[in-house]
């Protein structure tokens, strides 16, 4: 999310923010805390951003949400603010961190998966981690409720081509084949098994 944006929701009154992070104490979800709790940490990171948009100090604000998921993490729903250290990290360079966070939002957030996923698809193709950004991405469409096959093989031909393919051709046939993998198996270890196993057989190493 935009820094403006962010800080425009941060911004409003805790009753107005309500309808954007669902604060509701009757959830199931274990990790919400109360209403309480809920918005004492609201306020506290409007604090922490305040002091950031006034010192530009990003490795503060950096600091203060890694202490905030060093401990519960956030009590309250809302897909924007779970993301917001990741990115932070991300734009700090601290990506290890930033990985570690993903999986804690995903343990306590499945409904998250998504968007888990492509997040760590674009980490591992920027770190030039081609074979396993494309397995993340056969994961990410295989969970899915259907396959989306025409989307998939879009997106994987221009990982594909940065690994050692010459032609659009090329890149398309071994699309098309992830994508029959992607197909045959919703379970995350059997696709990986198969996926490696396609790996090998065209001479692929873990790029």
């Amino acid at each position: 999310m935009k820094l403006k944006a962010l800080w425009r929701r941060l911004n409003k009154p805790i009753a107005t923010q309500k309808r954007y992070t669902s604060l509701n104490i009757t959830d199931e979800n274990p990790f919400l805390g109360t209403l309480e709790e809920q918005e004492k940490q609201i306020a506290a990171i409007q604090a922490a951003e305040a002091k950031y948009k006034e010192d530009g100090n990003l490795e503060a604000l950096v600091a203060f949400w890694n202490r905030l998921w060093s401990g519960k993490g956030l009590v309250f729903n809302g897909s924007a603010m779970h993301f917001r250290a990741v990115d932070l990290n991300l734009e700090a360079g601290n990506r290890d961190q930033a990985w570690r966070l993903l999986t804690k939002i995903l343990f306590r957030h499945p409904e998250y998966d998504v968007r888990v996923y492509k997040y760590r698809y674009k980490m591992m193709k920027d770190e030039k981690r081609y074979m396993g950004s494309l397995e993340h991405l056969v994961d990410r469409y295989a969970v899915d409720v259907g396959f989306d096959r025409e989307h998939f093989i879009k997106e994987a031909k221009s990982t594909i081509r940065k690994v050692d393919v010459e032609t659009s051709e090329d890149a398309e046939q071994i699309a098309e084949h992830l994508a029959d993998i992607g197909e045959q198996t919703k379970d995350i270890g059997e696709l990986h098994d198969l996926i490696k196993a396609y790996f090998e057989k065209i001479g692929w190493l873990d790029w």
